[in-house]
């Protein structure tokens, strides 16, 4: 795939879902399975992003700590 288009950056692993977090957008959407979605979850708000939710398992795993930092950011949150 690099190969083919080198121009596109490439990022894998939790390591790479964190650091996604970081890319110039105003919201990032969360379709993660289980607790995986918690850590990018908490970089992307840090990152000053707002989130979207298609699920609801982030919040399930550890929806105080993500709770608590949208509090103290200001950043929204938005699922259906």
């Amino acid at each position: 795939l690099a190969a083919e288009f080198p121009a596109l950056e490439i990022y894998v692993g939790a390591l790479g879902l964190n650091e996604i977090t970081s890319v110039d957008c105003d919201l990032v959407l969360n379709a993660l399975m289980g607790i995986s979605g918690l850590e990018p979850t908490w970089y992307a708000i840090r990152n000053g992003k707002d989130i979207a939710f298609a699920n609801k398992e982030t919040l399930v795993a550890g929806g105080s700590v993500i709770m608590d930092l949208v509090k103290k950011t200001g950043r929204r949150l938005l699922w259906r």
